[in-house]
């Protein structure tokens, strides 16, 4: 499987608390049965960190205080979350600050 979509789960749930298979169905361009074996493959390797609500119909974020997955450099991270964002975040060693929101010319 293919990192950047267990990136973009992750990504996902950080922010959103909660990610179903249209999400990501729509997000990285897959069908439904390969998001499907995307959140196997995610839960499969991150146990206990996501749970399903039969009512809501999607993976909510087990515990909010646990991070739901390590990313080996920060700029995984900005790509993932460039992903759930739409925004374009440039990697830290190219030019600009790699912020999208300083990219933006938005203030922190």
């Amino acid at each position: 499987m293919k990192r950047h979509y267990l990136q973009f789960v992750s990504a996902k749930v950080s922010h959103a608390r909660q990610v179903c298979r249209d999400d990501i169905s729509r997000a990285l361009g897959v069908g439904m049965a390969s998001a499907t074996k995307i959140l196997s493959e995610y839960r499969e390797k991150h146990p206990g960190t996501l749970e399903y609500s039969v009512t809501e119909k999607r993976w909510l974020l087990a515990d909010p205080n646990r991070p739901p997955m390590a990313y080996k450099e920060a700029v995984e991270y900005l790509h993932a979350v460039s992903v759930v964002f739409g925004i374009n975040a440039k990697d830290s060693r190219s030019e600009g600050s790699g912020d999208p929101i300083i990219e933006k010319g938005h203030q922190a």
